[in-house]
């Protein structure tokens, strides 16, 4: 239980950079190439919310850190739930939520 964790090394810096970058990428897409995701404008926002608050959440030291980690999980999986059914069509699958 008394490990030493002086020599690991932090990676979650690189980790939030590249969600940055990724997050940056797709919305360099949307404007450049003039995107109109029309009904999949909620969902894509709900995800990049989620992944920020993730992101977010790596860098913070305290308890909310924690507490953030939980509300980035929740937003993308709602995100992702909604893509799902204004992809397929199957509303139904709403009971999932």
């Amino acid at each position: 239980m008394g490990k030493d964790l002086t020599g690991r090394k932090d990676h979650s810096i690189i980790i939030a950079a590249l969600i940055f970058i990724l997050l940056a990428a797709a919305f360099a897409v949307i404007v450049f190439k003039q995107v109109n995701p029309r009904k999949f404008t909620l969902p894509f926002y709900l995800l990049v919310m989620g992944m920020f608050f993730f992101a977010t959440a790596m860098e913070s030291d305290s308890k909310l850190g924690e507490w953030l980690a939980s509300l980035s999980w929740t937003l993308n999986m709602l995100g992702f739930v909604l893509f799902y059914q204004y992809l397929t069509g199957n509303l139904q699958s709403r009971i999932y939520l």
